[in-house]
């Protein structure tokens, strides 16, 4: 953990020192754009990617028809919770973390992702995306996503003075559904600020339903991972 003087958790992200274009105006706070942008940016769009998953037959690679899948929905909010029953998630809004600007959905959506809700007090995060397969990654395992995205993590937040460490893989139920999650340390050079942060991965037909939790305590991450239910 983190504490200032008072003996309080020192956010690592704060809405006052960060407007809403995600553009931070000081030198040593990290933006929510460059925090969260790696995301946005589709695994189709990563040429070293269609390379690594490109099979043998290079039509069906590069035919860029989509796989058959069930009709996907991106969910909706009732009644203050977040409800996707396509996904089977219902999450409850809560004052404490409740849902962020619009303008952080951008970060996790481009044409093939979309962010079906994303929960911020400036410091923790709960995101909910769900990226579309095309063909040429139509056979990726949740695991191998996150091979890949591990991959981009820390090639593009060491870019941005941010070291990344203790990678580990958990299973875990959400909502009574498998997931596979990466466990990692996030820890930013300009401030020595540290949050952990989960990304959990469950495939649904041609998308891969992700949910990403960020805190600077681990305890608060698997609190609010086990306040998921189910929405059927």
């Amino acid at each position: 953990q983190n504490l200032d003087d008072d003996g309080e958790i020192e956010p690592v992200i704060s809405e006052t020192d960060v407007p809403e274009d995600g553009k931070s105006p000081e030198a040593d706070v990290v933006s929510v754009e460059d925090f969260d942008h790696f995301f946005g940016r589709g695994l189709e769009d990563d040429e070293e990617f269609v390379s690594d998953v490109e099979d043998d037959d290079e039509e069906d690679a590069e035919d860029g028809d989509d796989v058959d899948s069930t009709p996907y929905t991106k969910g909706e909010i009732v009644d203050g919770s977040y409800i996707n029953e396509w996904a089977n998630i219902k999450y409850r809004i809560t004052d404490d973390l409740p849902e962020g600007p619009k303008s952080l959905y951008s970060s996790y959506e481009n044409q093939n992702t979309d962010c079906g809700f994303l929960a911020s007090d400036g410091t923790r995060q709960l995101v909910f995306a769900f990226e579309k397969l095309g063909s040429a990654s139509a056979d990726l395992t949740a695991g191998d996503y996150l091979d890949l995205l591990e991959k981009r993590i820390v090639s593009e937040y060491g870019g941005l003075g941010i070291d990344v460490s203790n990678q580990h893989r958990i299973k875990m139920k959400i909502a009574g559904e498998n997931y596979d999650a990466t466990v990692l340390n996030i820890k930013f050079s300009v401030n020595k600020n540290t949050v952990c942060q989960y990304i959990c991965v469950r495939k649904i037909d041609n998308y891969m339903s992700c949910v990403i939790a960020t805190d600077t305590e681990e305890n608060r991450i698997v609190t609010v991972l086990d306040s998921i239910k189910s929405a059927k």
